[in-house]
């Protein structure tokens, strides 16, 4: 409640705050509007970076576009110390998605993944993105769960002018991919409702004891839908689209904006996929999964955004949804050497929505005459979803001769439900004054106050088609198609002698429910001074208030099934940020300070959790700590003429109570299982250089990142022992290396750029003690990744664009020692695309 009374002050101090008007606060109102609008080019941001108190990167549009990154993931790959997983998620100097914040003009962003804190970078299409900037040295006017550093994305300004865009894109891959029958909508990433759990199963369960008839119990099971067969075909052509206009519309003396973009795209790819489990002595693979995945993503996106300059008040608000569906056929052929069972043929449908839901409302008001008193505002009320309506699984046993469904636990089938929402409120209040300014020195001071609430919800439900009590099916229906077997003519229920035949059957555990709630509140204040021959210093703190509850359930422990956890921190985060520019383009930097890095809801819930995506169960873990951390950065800066620059940097970070993730399971060598734990503490650091340079029709550039990391594992008889006492934190990276080269002639309109990426050597997850085997550390290997982006400007503001993503086509693996754990081909991916400008 105090949050949301929060937000009800700051809306009606908006409202009273618009009678303050005169002419010089309006042209000052005006520069400062196109002071945001020029934030998009590369010199608008290389000066931001230069100019800062912060050590920073910027990615602007413009080099976004020259990348060929078609998301904010796939662009943020390039800043220095930056590695991208999974193609989601960031690390920044190594250290995990935890401890990074992120925010969307200046508002933070939930995630739609209950099984990632942070949010997916991939929801972001590059079309809406003005820059994106990563500080790296904190700042008190940031949230305070910052570790290797913070993601600022913004997006697009509002145009000085009228200003439109239109572009087509279409591409291919050479692979064949598995389908099936697909509902009327799916083309827009939205299921027509044929995904949708049946009407009678709404508030109503399905198991033994619902005291359901036999003719109820046979109506429900005839009521799923019966689609499971898997077709290959030719793939599709992918096709994307993307549009934005934009003018600022002079209304008497209210000169008011307006900006709309719009983003479509659908693709399909087709990977092999590996998965080996060991025994602990890793001689012999014990059960493994070889199989392919076909995915088909589907983008859409729409931002607008209207502002008003009203006197000396200037008001913006956006509104906008972000949605990415991902519609996924795994077909694999498994074994398992401890059981007697025979091989068996797996096939999974996932149908995935995740969107992110935007409605942001921005002021700013200059207090004084001559603008040395500012407040500034902002309202966001963001919400993201997760969807996956009626997963399908099932088995076909190898019997050798033919493939049989025959109602074994492993080959059963299987539909589930889950859904997760996630809402966050926010609002945040700046005061900046002018305390003084001379001939010599100035002296600012900014202070603010943050409210937040987010509260998730998290359910499933799960069915299976019980073990016929009468029999399995006989060899002549196991083997046929499931739209066969599963007909209303084979489902039936003996209420006499209480049994069943192919009838479904409920199995939701109370566990996969959950709920869970944050709030925080937080100020701060600090003071800029600044003196004239080249010295800057910030100084500052920020307090923050914290209070975290999941309560969930564990459906395992029959003693003591119901699990709260609850954590609460109170965090005071002093900040040092000092810049001498001892020449006319060189400057060095210094920056030190506190920050805090909490585990999130997911990680504290005993709730179980299967990712797909690397076929692992994910368990929480409430008794999870948050982690402390004390950042110094030490950064050279050198700017040359022609926005050239050299940059050469050290870090070092001391972190308390780090959250790594470990195998969960008891069986020596077995991936298949992960949980969380607090280690004692952990270091981190290294150095970064950067260049980027321009000759003649030439530009190249570059970063190196060098990182070290090292853990101490936990002490004393019940903590958790790891299998490699001195190892680097899991997750980071011992280096990584963006190289990009082009060339440009602008008497032609001709552009090439070829981008090169690689990562060193991680641990994923770290290996545990259990018993006397000792798991060992998974650990990725390192690949490396090719782009090539050529572009032709043509009549009419109009240009052809080519891309070529992954050049090398390397796989994704993961290994234990030298044994495959984990293997996903990647192929190169080629599209064309044009573009036309108004």
């Amino acid at each position: 409640m105090r949050s949301i009374s929060f937000l009800t002050f700051l809306s009606l101090w908006s409202y009273t705050s618009l009678g303050l008007a005169d002419d010089q606060a309006k042209k000052e109102s005006m520069q400062v509007t196109a002071k945001r609008i020029k934030q998009g080019s590369s010199k608008a941001l290389l000066d931001e970076r230069r100019s800062s108190s912060e050590v920073k990167d910027v990615i602007s549009s413009e080099q976004i576009s020259k990348s060929g990154d078609s998301d904010a993931g796939s662009a943020m790959r390039r800043v220095t110390g930056l590695t991208l997983i999974g193609g989601k998620s960031v690390y920044v100097r190594g250290l995990g998605e935890r401890y990074s914040a992120t925010t969307l003009n200046g508002l933070n962003v939930p995630s739609p993944d209950p099984a990632r804190r942070q949010v997916q970078f991939d929801l972001f299409p590059a079309e809406v993105l003005e820059s994106i900037v990563v500080q790296k040295s904190y700042s008190p006017d940031l949230p305070g769960e910052f570790g290797g550093g913070a993601a600022l994305l913004r997006t697009k300004s509002i145009p000085t002018r009228f200003e439109a865009r239109v572009s087509l894109g279409t591409g291919y891959t050479t692979d064949k991919v598995n389908s099936y029958e697909h509902s009327k909508t799916d083309w827009l990433g939205m299921d027509d409702g044929s995904r949708s759990l049946p009407t009678g199963l709404k508030g109503q369960s399905l198991t033994q004891t619902s005291g359901l008839s036999g003719e109820q119990r046979e109506a429900l099971s005839e009521a799923f839908p019966r689609t499971y067969s898997v077709r290959e075909e030719s793939a599709p052509i992918n096709r994307n689209f993307s549009a934005a206009i934009g003018d600022r519309i002079p209304i008497g003396s209210t000169p008011l904006g307006y900006s709309v973009g719009l983003t479509y795209g659908d693709e399909w790819n087709r990977y092999d996929r590996i998965q080996n489990e060991y025994t602990s002595d890793l001689n012999t693979v014990v059960k493994g999964k070889r199989g392919d995945v076909s995915e088909r993503e589907i983008k859409l996106g729409a931002i607008g955004v209207l502002s008003a300059n009203i006197g000396s008040n200037q008001l913006r608000a956006l509104m906008g949804v972000l949605r990415k569906t991902t519609d996924a056929v795994d077909v694999s052929d498994s074994f398992n050497l401890n059981t007697t069972a025979n091989n068996v043929r797996s096939t999974r449908l996932q149908w995935q929505e995740r969107d992110l839901m935007l409605r942001q409302l921005f002021g700013e008001h200059s207090l004084t005459e001559d603008g040395s008193v500012s407040l500034s505002w902002r309202l966001g009320l963001n919400t993201t979803r997760r969807d996956i309506p009626d997963q399908r699984s099932y088995g076909y046993n190898d019997r050798g001769d033919s493939l049989v469904h025959d109602q074994s636990d492993i080959s059963r089938l299987r539909r589930k439900w889950f859904d997760n929402e996630e809402d966050m409120q926010e609002g945040q209040i700046d005061l900046k004054v002018n305390a003084f300014t001379g001939d010599d020195h100035q002296v600012d001071v900014k202070t603010g106050l943050l409210a937040m609430k987010r509260e998730r919800k998290s359910g499933a439900r799960e069915f299976f088609f019980t073990p016929a009590a009468l029999g399995s099916p006989a060899a002549a229906l196991g083997d046929r198609p499931l739209e066969e077997i599963y007909t209303p003519a084979n489902i039936r229920y003996n209420d006499a002698q209480g049994q069943g035949f192919l009838v479904a059957e409920e199995v939701t555990l109370p566990s996969d429910t959950y709920e869970a709630d944050q709030d925080l509140q937080g100020v701060y204040a600090m003071v800029q001074y600044k003196y004239i021959d080249g010295i800057e210093v910030t100084t500052g703190v920020r307090r923050e208030l914290s209070r975290q509850n999941v309560d969930s359930i564990d459906s395992f422990d029959s003693r003591d099934p119901y699990k709260k956890a609850e954590l609460q921190s109170n965090a005071v985060l002093p900040v040092l940020n000092a810049t001498w520019a001892f020449a006319s383009s060189q400057q060095l930097r210094f920056a030190y300070s506190r920050t805090v890095a909490r585990p999130d809801f997911r990680e504290l819930s005993v709730s179980s959790y299967f990712d797909y995506e690397r076929g692992i169960d994910i368990k929480g873990n409430p008794d999870l700590d948050f982690s402390q951390i004390d950042n110094y950065d030490l950064r050279w800066e050198l700017y040359q003429d022609n926005d050239d620059y050299v940059s050469f940097g050290l870090f070092y970070k001391n972190i308390n109570r780090p959250i790594e993730q470990i195998p969960a399971s008891n069986d020596g060598a077995n991936t298949s299982a992960i949980t969380y734990t607090n280690a004692d503490r952990a270091r981190n650091s290294g150095f970064e250089v950067e260049t980027s340079q321009r000759s003649g029709y030439f530009t190249w550039g570059g970063n190196y990142s060098r990182m070290f990391s090292d853990i101490t594992a936990p002490s004393g008889d019940n903590s958790i022992r790891y299998t490699n006492t001195n190892r680097p934190m899991q997750g980071s990276a011992p280096y990584v290396v963006n190289v990009n080269t082009g060339v440009r002639v602008d008497s032609t309109g001709s552009e090439a750029n070829l981008v090169y990426n690689r990562v060193g050597e991680r641990i994923m997850e770290a290996g545990i003690v259990v018993g006397t085997n000792a798991v060992p550390d998974v650990k990725d290997v390192p690949l490396d990744s090719v782009d090539l982006v050529l572009s032709q400007a043509l009549e009419g503001n109009t240009s052809l664009r080519f891309r070529a993503r992954n050049l090398l086509g390397q796989d994704v693996e993961y290994k234990v020692g030298d044994r495959l754990v984990y293997k996903r081909t990647q192929d190169p991916s080629y599209a064309v695309s044009i573009s036309s400008t108004f």
